[in-house]
């Protein structure tokens, strides 16, 4: 059984828990994970953390895990899909405010993404 980087991520940061080891062939990508949750502020006292099973757009056990941490007026998102087949993801966010995806900055415009099988994402919930 293989099991990739974004699998072990999105299973691990869905729990709010740290992943804080690795071969080095992962820490690059273990990097980006704890550089986007650090400068979100993800780990500050102020910050709150809501859960897969309590978040209300989260579809799981029938599809993608979706847990968020909520600091001042932004969100981060961790959606991640723990099954072998695609999975759409529907997000409903606040008006005025627009998903950027936390790993590459780019903008996020579906409003119904599909995400691939056993990935993840991190995306970050703004005022335009």
């Amino acid at each position: 059984c293989d099991v990739t980087l974004a699998e072990v991520c999105g299973m691990t940061f869905s729990h709010n828990e740290s992943m804080w080891n690795g071969v080095q062939v992962q820490l690059a990508g273990l990097r980006m994970v704890w550089d986007v949750l650090v400068d979100f502020g993800a780990y500050e006292n102020d910050t709150e953390w809501v859960p897969y099973w309590r978040h209300p757009q989260s579809r799981y056990p029938d599809g993608v895990m979706i847990s968020e941490w909520r600091r001042e007026k932004q969100r981060l998102l961790l959606v991640f899909n723990p099954y072998y087949e695609v999975h759409p993801c529907r997000l409903e966010i606040p008006q005025g405010c627009e998903i950027i995806n936390a790993l590459d900055k780019k903008h996020w415009n579906a409003r119904s993404p599909e995400i691939a099988p056993r990935d993840f994402k991190l995306l970050v919930v703004q005022p335009k």
